[in-house]
Parts: C-alpha cells; sequence; structure tokens
C-alpha cells in the first residue's frame, strides 16, 4: 500500500472517532505517526494508549487531550512499554530540575519523552548535553532560544556528537540559511536544528533548502518563515528537487480535496511528511544506501516537529477556550 493510501486509510479511521473537543488538524498531524506503524489494530492501540495515558498518574496526565493522542502515537509506532517510558518522564524532569532547566509546561515533558524514547533513558550525563547545547544555543541567539527548543534539544543530546560540536553546526547552518536570504528568527532557528542532522556542508544544505523553496513557490506555494521547517524536511529526503516539488503539490492538492478540508499550511505541512514517509519506505525497502539509523533519525525528526505544532495547536485551543469563558 502506497504512504499516501495509508495515510487516508489511518485518517478515516482516526476521524471516526473525533470528540467535539478534539482539533482535526491534531489528528491529521497523529495520523501521520501512526500510518507508519504496520499493524491494522494500530489507530485502536493509539486511542487506548492515549485514555491510559489520561488515567494513569503521571506528568503526561494533565496534557491536552489531543497532545496525548499524538505522543500515544508516538508510543504505539515504536512499541515503547508506557509504563517504562512514563516513570523515565517523571524521573527526568526531576533531573531537569537538578540542571536548572524547566520541569513544568508541554516543552519539557515532551523532551523528557523524547529522551527516553531516543536515548534509552532519561540520564544526568544525557541531559547535561541536552543543558549544554541548550546554553550554546542561547549564547548565539539569546532572544531566540527558550523552552520551546527543549525537543530538539534533546533530540540533539541523543546523537554521539559533543555539544559544541552540535552547537557550531547549528550556527554555522543558520548563518549560511540567512546568507541565501532567508528572513531570521525562530522558525529559521528550527530549521536549523533540523537540518543539522545533513551530512553536506552548511553552504550545500542552505543552497538546497533556497532551492527547494523557490521550486515550490514556482510551483504556487508560498513559503514563508512558518514553513520553514517543512522545507528543512524536505531537504533531508534528499529527493530530486524538481519532482519533490512536483509531488508535495499533487499531494497538497489531494489533501484539499477530501472533506474535512484542511488549511492550505496544514496540507503543505501533512504532504512534505507523506513525501518524506515514502522516501523512507523506499530506503527501507532496500533501494537507497542511508542507513537504519539515518532513516529512525529522520523518522524522529518528523515526529517532532509534529509534536511542536500540536503543542501550539493545543496552547491555541486552551487560550480560545479561556478566553471564551472570561
Amino acid at each position: 500500500m502506497e504512504a499516501t493510501e495509508r495515510y487516508f486509510q489511518v485518517l478515516d479511521e482516526v476521524l471516526r472517532g473525533k470528540r467535539w473537543s478534539t482539533d482535526t488538524d491534531v489528528l491529521r498531524l497523529a495520523a501521520l505517526t501512526v500510518m507508519s506503524c504496520p499493524d491494522s489494530d494500530a489507530v485502536a492501540r493509539t486511542r487506548a494508549t492515549a485514555v491510559r495515558l489520561g488515567k494513569k498518574p503521571s506528568p503526561l496526565r494533565s496534557m491536552n487531550a489531543g497532545l496525548r493522542l499524538a505522543l500515544a502515537a508516538m508510543l504505539v509506532r515504536r512499541r515503547a512499554p508506557v509504563d517504562t517510558v512514563l516513570d523515565q518522564v517523571e524521573r527526568g524532569l526531576a533531573v531537569f530540575r537538578r540542571h536548572g532547566l524547566r520541569h513544568r509546561g508541554a516543552h519539557p515533558r515532551l523532551a523528557a519523552m523524547m529522551l527516553a524514547l531516543e536515548g534509552g533513558g532519561v540520564d544526568e550525563p544525557t541531559v547535561e548535553r541536552m543543558a549544554t547545547i541548550l546554553h550554546l544555543w542561547k549564547k548565539d541567539h539569546f532572544f531566540l532560544t527558550g523552552i520551546d527548543d527543549y525537543l530538539m534539544a534533546a533530540l540533539h543530546a541523543s546523537r554521539p556528537d559533543s555539544p559544541q560540536a552540535i552547537g557550531r553546526r547549528v550556527e554555522a547552518i543558520y548563518q549560511a540559511l540567512r546568507h541565501e536570504g532567508m528572513s531570521r528568527g525562530n522558525q529559521l532557528q528550527l530549521a536549523s536544528h533540523l537540518l543539522a542532522l545533513a551530512s553536506r556542508s552548511p553552504g550545500e544544505i542552505a543552497r538546497r533548502f533556497g532551492t527547494w523553496a523557490e521550486a515550490l513557490r514556482e510551483r504556487g506555494q508560498r513559503i514563508w518563515s512558518s514553513q520553514y521547517d517543512e522545507v528543512a524536511l524536505l531537504v533531508l529526503s534528499g529527493v530530486r528537487i524538481d519532482w519533490g516539488a512536483t509531488r508535495v503539490i499533487a499531494l497538497r492538492d489531494a489533501l484539499r480535496a477530501r472533506k474535512p478540508r484542511p488549511h492550505r499550511s496544514m496540507a503543505f505541512s501533512i504532504a512534505s511528511g507523506l513525501l518524506v514517509a515514502e522516501r523512507l519506505a523506499s530506503s527501507e525497502d532496500g533501494r537507497e544506501a542511508r542507513t537504519a539509523a539515518t532513516l529512525r533519525a529522520i523518522q524522529s525528526l518528523i515526529e517532532a516537529q509534529q509534536a511542536v505544532m500540536v503543542a501550539a495547536i493545543a496552547a491555541t485551543s486552551t487560550a480560545v477556550a479561556a478566553g471564551g469563558a472570561s
């Protein structure tokens, strides 16, 4: 089954169980994670896991229901033991506190969970690496770096490179992207965090980023700074740019043709994720030379990007609800 067909199948299943209080975009993003799990009962297991996250006493219990669903999808894809991960998250947040990191709110909890899933546990050395990475990022961009960078710092802390090497590479990519005419700010910093996984030089990465952005614009897709993270993932996909840009637009339009109809920006985000999913599927079939470790890293980056988006949607929904109640 093609990635797109699998996505629509999973999305239809997910939407059938939608509650009125759950944002449809959250379900669209969750479906992108669930689709990579080949089990026929993946959606049912994701729902059951989300319910469990909402009932079991843990730092994740108080999180927005939509965000719990997205986290459940990450657990199901990895076949991760829920109780073990929750215990690691709770212990990890205590380690965050000892290292002077914030430990309350969605972003620290997401970061602790990512460390539990990617690093095999949340231990003192890994959190120390994460804190060092955040310090280096903040040194380069004091006003940009904050709690919303915890998740990417956690992902990079799970990698073997030194924090100093990671910091230098991220900053070199950021400056190379600026040289290509990209707008400075939080979204460019997020893109540089993602692109640090690429094997090319910072200059080559930035040029490919600019070429991708131009190819998408030529096909009618507006590229604002809010789309920089999607363009970064497309760069990481390694597909031929002309073909890839045409394919992304076709996927975007296919998503927009189905009801409930997503906003163009959400459709573009999902389409970018689907293109990368197609690339990963072909690589896993042995037709590409990528290593399994790189494949897993790219998939984790996609999930991290989606988790950040879901957290933002959840925060907006909560603010709107609070405003309506006042």
